[in-house]
C-alpha cells in the first residue's frame, strides 16, 4: 500500500524531471501547458484503482487471521463448494461451448475456463481447491467423509488437466510432491492426492488425448515466443521506469507505448506474465524491496506454519500458496481478483488461530474504568474516522465509473475532477458536438491527468486538422504515436498522410496494422488495393506478407480486376509476393484463393489477357502446359507456369540424359504435393503425358491429378498402357473439360515417401487438344 500512496503524492518538477519517464510528461508539456508539481505516476486514476484494489486484499487477510478453528474449516469447505460450481460450469462450457456460458467478457467459447475468463486461472483455482481437499482428510474422519473428500480431490486433479493448461501438469506435480514430503496430520491427505492426480492423469491419458494435446504444447511450434516477446518488451519498459516506475496499474498503457508496430494484433498484452517484472515496471526501486519484503514475510510465516504440527490447515496453505505464487512468474494468477483474494484468506490462515476469548461482557465491566482504556478510545475514533472517508473515496471513485459507463461525463467529472477517463468523455462529446474549444479544453485536462492517454493527444488532432491547422494536427499524431499504434484514428490519419505525403513503406506498414486490427477492413482493402497500381507501394505492401497474418487470404481473395491493366498490376502483386521467398504452402494458398476468386467472378477472360500483355513470349496457359521440361522454376511465369516444393523436388539432369528434369525425392515419410500448375484451357478433349525415369526399376508412386480450381476433380483415363524400357516410362491420359464450371484448371503432380534413396525424373510433361 505504501508504494502506490508514495506515487500519488505530488512533487516538484525537480524530482520527477531525473526520472527516465519524465519525457513522458514533457511530451505533453506543449498541449497541456508547464506541469510543475506531479505524481510519480504516469496514469494516478489507475494507481489510485490499484490502491482500492490492495485495500479489499489487506482487509481480506485480517479477516483470514481473526477466523477461529471452526471459521477456517468453514471457509474452507466454502472454497471447495465453489470449486466443484466451477468444474460443473467447466463441465457445460467444454461440451456446449455457448457465449451465455461464459461469466467473464473475454473468455473464449469452446475453452474450460468455469468462473474464470482464462483457462490458466481455473486451473490454478482447482489445482488450490484439490490442495485445501487434503487438508479435509484426517484419520479421525468417518470413512464416507474421507472417501467423499478423496473422490472430489480426484474430481478438481483430473478438471483442471482438461482445462488443456500447461501449468496445470506442472503445478499438480508440485502439489503431490509437496503433500508427499510436508507431514500432515497423517500422510492419508498426502497419498489420497497423490493418488488422485495420478488416477487423472492415467484415466485421462487412456479415456482421450486430453494429457497428450497438453503435452503437446510444451514441445514444438506449439509454444509460442509471445512470452519471450513480452519479456523482452518489459525488459525494455524497465529501463525506462526504472528506478521510480511508471505508477501502480499502469502496465497495459505503458507496454503499449514501446510496443513495436509490427507486434500490433488483435490480441493485446495486458500483463507481464511476470509478476516480479510487471511490479518493477509499475513500481521501480520500491516495488522490488516491497515484494522481497513480502515474499520473505509470506516464507517467514510459512515456515512457522508448517512447524506446527498439528495445524493441517496451515500446511495445506503453506503448500497451495506455491501454486498461484510460482505460477506468477509466467503468468499473472495474483492480478485476478478472485485468486487474490483467496491468497490472502490463506496468508491470514498461515497464522496461528486467534485463543478462545473469556467472559467479553465482564472484562468490559472491570476495564471500564480504567484510563488506559479512556485513553484509547480517541483513536480507536480515528481509526473509524480514517475507515469510513476511506469507504467514501472508494464508493465516489466506483460511483464515477458507473456514471462514466452509463454516458454521464459531466456528473462523473463532478465526482471524480482527478479522472482523466471522465475529462477524455467530455472531450470526446464537446468533439461531436462541434464545440471545438471544450474539446480541446477537456483533452488538454485529460492529459495532464493522464501522460500516456494516446487518445486525448489524437482528439486534440482530430480537432486541429477540422480547424485545417495541418501543422498542428501532425504534431498531435505524431506525439500520440509515441504512446502506442493501437489507437484506431492514429493508424488511420498516419495512413491518409503516407499515402498523401508519397511514403509508400510507412503507408503499408499502417494499412498492415489495421487490418491486423480489423480497424475498417472494407475500407482499407479497397484503398490498398487501388495503391497496387504504384510499384513502390506494391512492393512494399508484398514485404507485410513476410509475416504472415489472417487477413492476407482476404486480400488476395477480394482482387478482382475490372480490366487486363488491372489484371496484370495483380500478376506483378502475386510475383512480387513469389519473389519475396514466401513458403511453398503460402504461396498455393494465395494463389489457390486468387484463381479461386476470378473463377467465381467469371474474370478469367481480362487474367489471361493481362498475362500475355506480361509475358508475349512466355506462352499461353490456354493451350497447355507452359515450360513442358522444366527448364526453369524461378516463378517467372507467376501464377501460370511450375510451382514446385523445393522440400523435394528441384531441376536437375536425369542419368544419362543431357536435358533438364524435376528431380523428386521425398523423405517426409508421407505423400506430398510436389509440383503443380495453374491453366486456363477451354471445353474440350486433351491428352496429358509426361515420361518419368526413375534411373532403376524401382519406381516411386507418382501421382498426376487434375482439379477444376472452383472445386471438382477432373477424370483422366488411361489411352494407352504405360509405355517404358529399362529406364524410361511414358504415360499418356486422356481427359475432358466441360462447357461451365471449370474455367480454371489445376495440374498436380504428387509423390508417396522414398522405398528407397532412388530419387524420380519427370519431362516432357505436355497437355495437347485432342
Amino acid at each position: 500500500m505504501v508504494v502506490p500512496v508514495l506515487q500519488l503524492v505530488p512533487v516538484p518538477q525537480a524530482i520527477w524531471h531525473l526520472a527516465p519517464q519524465s519525457e513522458h510528461w514533457l511530451a505533453v508539456q506543449s498541449f497541456t501547458g508547464p506541469l510543475r508539481w506531479r505524481p510519480i505516476s504516469l496514469h494516478p486514476e489507475m494507481t489510485v484503482g490499484a490502491l482500492i484494489d490492495t485495500l479489499s486484499f489487506v482487509a481480506l487477510l485480517l479477516a483470514g487471521i481473526q477466523l477461529n478453528i471452526d471459521e477456517r474449516v468453514k471457509t474452507i469447505d466454502a472454497v471447495i463448494a465453489i470449486a466443484f460450481g466451477s468444474v460443473l460450469l467447466g463441465v457445460l462450457q467444454g461440451q456446449l461451448g455457448l457465449r451465455q456460458l461464459y461469466l467473464q467478457a473475454d473468455a473464449v467459447p469452446g475453452t474450460i475456463t468455469g468462473f474464470f475468463g482464462n483457462r490458466n486461472h481455473q486451473a490454478d483455482f482447482l489445482v488450490i481447491a484439490t490442495g485445501l481437499c487434503a487438508t479435509r482428510i484426517q484419520t479421525g474422519r468417518p470413512i464416507g467423509h474421507n472417501v467423499m473428500t478423496g473422490a472430489l480431490c480426484l474430481l478438481f486433479a483430473a478438471a483442471a488437466i482438461t482445462t488443456h493448461s500447461r501449468s496445470a501438469l506442472v503445478l499438480l506435480v508440485i502439489l503431490a510432491v509437496a503433500m508427499s514430503v510436508i507431514r500432515l496430520r497423517s500422510r492419508l491427505g498426502a497419498l489420497l492426492v497423490s493418488g488422485s492426480i495420478l488416477v487423472a492423469l492415467i484415466g485421462l491419458s487412456v479415456s482421450n488425448s486430453v494429457v497428450t494435446d497438453v503435452l503437446a504444447r510444451f514441445s514444438g511450434d506449439t509454444i509460442k515466443l509471445s512470452r519471450l516477446t513480452i519479456w523482452a518488451q518489459s525488459q525494455i519498459a524497465v529501463r525506462q521506469t526504472f528506478p521510480l516506475g511508471s505508477g501502480i496499474g499502469t502496465f497495459r498503457e505503458f507496454y503499449e507505448s514501446i510496443e513495436p508496430l509490427d507486434l500490433v494484433g488483435p490480441t493485446f498484452v495486458n500483463h507481464a506474465h511476470n509478476d516480479a517484472l510487471q511490479v518493477i515496471v509499475e513500481a521501480g526501486l520500491l516495488g522490488l524491496a516491497s515484494l522481497a519484503l513480502v515474499a520473505g514475510a509470506i516464507g517467514w510465516l510459512a515456515w512457522k506454519a508448517l512447524a506446527r504440527r498439528n495445524d493441517t490447515m496451515a500446511h495445506g496453505a503453506a503448500i497451495c500458496l506455491c501454486v498461484p505464487m510460482l505460477h506468477s512468474l509466467v503468468d499473472y494468477p495474483l492480478r485476478t481478483m478472485a485468486i487474490s483474494s483467496l491468497v490472502a484468506v490463506m496468508i491470514g490462515l498461515l497464522c496461528p488461530p486467534p485463543a478462545p476469548s473469556g467472559n467479553d461482557a465482564g472484562a468490559g465491566a472491570t476495564d471500564s474504568g480504567d484510563p488506559t482504556t479512556a485513553a484509547v478510545q480517541p483513536r480507536r475514533w480515528g481509526v473509524s474516522l480514517v475507515i469510513a472517508l476511506t469507504g467514501l473515496f472508494c464508493m465516489s471513485f466506483e460511483l464515477a465509473r458507473m456514471l462514466l459507463a452509463a454516458g454521464a461525463p459531466s456528473a462523473a467529472v463532478a465526482l471524480a475532477p482527478y479522472s482523466a477517463n471522465a475529462h477524455l468523455a467530455l472531450a470526446d462529446s464537446a468533439t461531436n458536438q462541434g464545440e471545438a474549444d471544450i474539446a480541446l479544453l477537456e483533452a488538454s485536462r485529460a492529459l495532464r491527468r493522464n501522460a500516456l492517454s494516446s487518445e486525448a493527444l489524437s482528439l486534440i488532432g482530430l480537432v486541429e486538422y477540422s480547424r485545417q491547422h495541418r501543422q498542428a494536427a501532425d504534431k498531435a499524431f505524431l506525439a500520440a504515436a509515441h504512446l502506442g499504434w493501437r489507437n484506431p484514428s492514429v493508424l488511420g490519419y498516419m495512413f491518409g498522410r503516407a499515402i498523401e505525403t508519397g511514403s509508400a513503406t510507412t503507408a503499408a506498414q499502417m494499412a498492415d496494422a489495421r487490418l491486423r486490427l480489423e480497424i475498417d477492413r472494407d475500407e482499407v482493402l479497397g484503398a490498398t488495393s487501388a495503391l497496387l497500381a504504384d510499384e513502390t507501394f506494391r512492393n512494399a505492401f508484398a514485404e507485410r506478407f513476410k509475416n504472415p497474418a489472417p487477413w492476407q487470404t482476404d486480400f488476395v481473395a477480394a482482387l478482382r480486376p475490372a480490366s487486363p491493366l488491372e489484371a496484370e498490376i495483380e500478376l506483378l502483386f502475386l510475383a512480387r509476393l513469389q519473389a519475396i521467398s514466401l513458403s511453398a504452402a503460402t504461396l498455393d494458398r494465395l494463389s489457390t484463393t486468387y484463381m479461386d476468386g476470378l473463377v467465381r467472378s467469371g474474370q478469367t477472360g481480362d487474367l489471361e489477357a493481362g498475362w500475355k500483355n506480361l509475358h508475349p513470349a512466355g506462352g499461353d496457359p490456354a493451350a497447355g502446359v507452359l515450360d513442358p521440361n522444366f527448364s526453369h522454376v524461378d516463378g517467372a511465369s507467376y501464377p501460370f507456369g511450375w510451382q514446385i516444393e523445393p522440400a523435394v523436388a528441384r531441376i536437375g539432369n536425369a542419368p544419362r540424359e543431357p536435358s533438364p528434369a524435376l528431380r523428386i525425392a521425398n523423405y517426409t515419410g508421407e505423400k506430398v504435393l510436389a509440383a503443380s500448375q495453374f491453366l486456363l484451357l477451354g471445353p474440350g478433349i486433351y491428352h496429358l503425358s509426361y515420361r518419368t525415369r526413375p534411373g532403376t526399376d524401382d519406381d516411386p508412386d507418382l501421382t498426376v491429378t487434375m482439379r477444376c480450381v472452383a472445386g471438382g476433380a477432373i477424370r483422366l483415363h488411361d489411352e494407352s498402357e504405360p509405355a517404358s524400357d529399362e529406364t524410361t516410362r511414358f504415360v499418356i491420359r486422356s481427359f475432358m473439360i466441360g462447357d461451365k464450371g471449370c474455367e480454371a484448371q489445376r495440374v498436380l503432380v504428387s509423390i508417396d515417401a522414398m522405398r528407397e534413396n532412388r530419387p524420380l525424373y519427370i519431362s516432357d510433361f505436355s497437355i495437347t487438344s485432342h
